[in-house]
């Protein structure tokens, strides 16, 4: 119900760029992510990125990065 009251289902209908840091806490309720992305704290000062597809416009996105 919070989900809805806030307007997230509508913002996630929407298109567009859309970022959620904890999609765990809305599992159902938003659509497959097209792309992941995971960060991972190596350190004080470093980062881990992996982006992994989740679709075919995610592979898309990912593609110029791939070859």
């Amino acid at each position: 119900r919070e989900w809805e009251d806030a307007g997230f289902r509508d913002i996630f209908a929407s298109p567009g760029l859309k970022l959620a840091e904890w999609p765990d806490k809305a599992v159902g309720l938003t659509p497959p992510a097209d792309l992941a992305i995971y960060i991972e704290a190596i350190d004080e000062t470093q980062r881990r990125i992996c982006l992994h597809p989740g679709s075919a416009r995610g592979q898309q996105l990912l593609q110029p990065w791939l070859s």
